[in-house]
């Protein structure tokens, strides 16, 4: 009898203690692994987004986040870091300075309404950036719930960004190896590939009129016009081949300049002989 009521007292006790550590249970933070890619000047694009969860009985008030960039981008190269909810900005700020050691976003006491909520951060990019510098943010949330003031760990972002300066994000050669030409000879030398991977949206445009330069070619060899014929340029854009003919190679010192008008949308290619490209 005795034993009896010693374990059900002890179990009467164990269920008392997890009942208090249910109550103390605190919000939960996560990263959402954004990958936002290439940034361009004057972006506003979303850079981490933060999934934010509380129990149903808790009362969560978001008070500020500290955002540090564990990247090279700084003050000059990103304007402004924005924080949202949905479609509400919460808080924003343009006093950038010191964020590699950590900066704060008042949010204005955002009270959880949801059980989950979202925190995206976007960050505005500056003019005058250079070209290659990162953003990779991680944030801690101040927050009170069920009136007592707590401070998450540091979610950081599993996926930083890269600064580009604008037009085209990646330029790669894929030239055939160097070889030898015999007088006669018709060949590609060079092909290069630029792309727009950014992730504003915008494409690079394939506009101008004029004398507005399209491509500038520059011999960096030794041979010189008596050496070189001609030369024939090929712009593949979207699929579609816009061609400048055979012509002089004519070089201004040893850049030759080539203009919007120059370039005509080529017909379907068909079945040719010979070596020419």
């Amino acid at each position: 009898m005795t034993t009896t009521c010693r374990r059900a007292l002890a179990l009467v006790v164990l269920m008392v203690g997890f009942s208090s550590l249910a109550a103390m249970a605190l919000p939960g933070f996560s990263d959402q692994n954004i990958a936002a890619g290439n940034l361009n000047p004057t972006d506003t694009i979303l850079v981490q987004q933060i999934r934010i969860t509380r129990g149903a009985s808790e009362i969560v008030t978001l008070s500020s986040i500290t955002v540090q960039n564990l990247g090279t981008a700084g003050d000059g190269d990103i304007d402004r870091i924005t924080v949202m909810d949905g479609g509400d900005v919460l808080g924003e700020t343009t006093a950038i300075s010191g964020l590699s050691s950590g900066i704060t976003v008042d949010l204005g006491g955002f009270n959880m309404t949801s059980t989950t909520h979202y925190l995206k951060i976007y960050v505005t990019v500056g003019t005058a950036v250079d070209g290659g510098e990162t953003v990779n943010l991680r944030i801690r949330v101040h927050y009170v719930s069920n009136g007592s003031t707590y401070t998450s760990a540091w979610i950081t972002d599993l996926t930083g960004e890269t600064l580009r300066k604008g037009g085209f994000d990646v330029i790669a050669d894929s030239s055939p190896a160097a070889g030898y030409m015999n007088p006669g000879d018709a060949d590609v030398v060079q092909i290069t590939v630029f792309s727009d991977v950014d992730a504003n949206g915008r494409p690079v445009q394939w506009q101008g009129a004029g004398t507005t330069p399209a491509v500038l070619v520059e011999n960096l060899g030794t041979a010189t016009t008596a050496d070189i014929d001609e030369i024939r340029v090929t712009l593949t854009i979207g699929g579609t081949e816009y061609v400048k003919a055979f012509g002089p190679w004519a070089p201004t010192g040893t850049t030759m300049t080539f203009l919007y008008q120059d370039f005509v949308a080529a017909p379907p290619r068909s079945p040719t002989t010979g070596s020419s490209p």
